[in-house]
């Protein structure tokens, strides 16, 4: 299974790499980095781990406490369509 990412989500985690640095450091940037490294290794082998949320119409895993991955799996392949910082604004609002 490969993994494609929007600009969306490229943008959005490169994006949330710099603020980790920025304001908690390299350990915490290094350790999320880590995190979402683990849980596509995860979803590459158990797609339907996250939730499926109607509201937005794709699967969603929480990656730490304050990032979701939004995602879908199409013709095999790992579709990364959003990664968001809860902390800096909600989703949902």
């Amino acid at each position: 299974m490969t993994t494609i990412w929007s600009e969306t989500a490229k943008q959005n985690y490169k994006q949330n790499i710099h603020y980790l640095l920025d304001v908690w450091g390299f350990k915490v940037m290094k350790d999320f980095i880590f995190e979402v490294e683990e849980t596509l290794k995860k979803l590459k082998s158990y797609p339907d781990l996250g939730a499926f949320d109607e509201q937005i119409g794709c699967q969603k895993i929480l990656v730490v406490k304050q990032i979701y991955l939004f995602y879908e799996v199409k013709n095999g392949n790992l579709h990364i369509l959003d990664i968001w910082n809860n902390y800096k604004n909600p989703f949902w609002d």
